[in-house]
């Protein structure tokens, strides 16, 4: 038992370590907080049940060490990512809600940021050339230029969040970017927009329409589905969900790199077209499916 607390003392003071020195370690933990968390009844116990029915010394001690490991990751991570501070990712208050939808404003900009935003986040289109804002979190705005960025500092407790994005049709948005978001992400805007990046991001992501330059994602853990109107790029690495890409009929898909444990599935003749989609898998776990409309 002492050599069990040894060990145990030991993983968590190599956590506060590597926090301290070398944060960007947690950046590779961060999109499997959620399965961490999630999966604590299920691990405890298959963990005690093995140690019981084991009767050989050496496996005993070796699922008593793994259950440690992970005990003191369950124990560090947060319920989102972006929040490593070591609160124990117990939550005491409870989950919070801000209550009653109010709106964030109204702005005009090219460039568009979502940072740390635990909330169902819905784009829409609307008529006239401003972006409107819409949650029930207290969410931040920060303008700089032509960018507008927004943001939460504190929202590592807050439950069922939701932020409604309504773009204006007229406008013209040259990037959409999201970093450590945790909840659903659905677009439906016809707007052009040049670029979009999804980084480090728990939740599906829906995209009924996008037509711009290019698309990417990375650390996201989630089903991604995408139905390409106009794209020249689509990138995807260390994905954990599956990935469905619907593309025209005059479109043909051209694989730059295909580096993944998935199964691709396609549908219809896309290596024939006028145009021409470069795609890009890198480090993914899960279903790969690419089809014509």
């Amino acid at each position: 038992m002492k050599k069990v607390l040894g060990l145990f003392f030991v993983f968590i003071g190599l956590l506060i370590l590597l926090k301290s020195f070398y944060p960007e370690f947690y950046q590779f933990l961060s999109p499997y907080a959620y399965y961490i968390k999630a999966s604590f009844w299920g691990v405890a116990l298959v963990a005690f049940g093995l140690y019981l029915i084991s009767k050989d010394r050496t496996w005993r001690t070796a699922i008593g060490a793994l259950f440690v490991i992970y005990l003191a990751l369950y124990l560090v991570v947060p319920e989102t990512p972006g929040g490593w501070n070591f609160e124990w990712g117990w939550n005491f208050n409870g989950g919070k809600i801000e209550g009653q939808m109010h709106s964030l404003g109204t702005f005009k900009a090219s460039n568009l940021e979502l940072n740390n935003v635990p909330a169902e986040i819905t784009f829409v289109n609307i008529d006239g050339d401003s972006i409107k804002a819409e949650t029930n979190l207290p969410l931040e705005i920060e303008r700089n230029g032509d960018s507008i960025r927004i943001y939460c500092k504190n929202c590592e407790h807050y439950k069922n969040g939701k932020l409604i994005i309504e773009v204006g049709k007229d406008i013209n948005l040259t990037e959409i970017s999201m970093k450590n978001v945790v909840g659903r992400v659905n677009s439906d805007i016809a707007n052009f927009v040049e670029g979009l990046s999804f980084n480090d991001v728990v939740g599906d992501v829906n995209i009924d329409s996008i037509n711009g330059d290019w698309i990417s994602f990375n650390n996201v853990v989630g089903d991604i589905d995408v139905n390409v109107d106009e794209l020249k790029r689509f990138d995807a690495s260390d994905i954990i969900g599956d990935i469905s890409l619907t593309i025209p009929r005059e479109y043909k898909v051209q694989f730059l790199r295909a580096s993944s444990i998935s199964k691709l599935e396609t549908q219809g003749n896309i290596y024939e077209g006028t145009k021409t989609l470069k795609v890009s898998f890198d480090d993914m776990i899960g279903r790969i499916s690419i089809k014509e409309e």
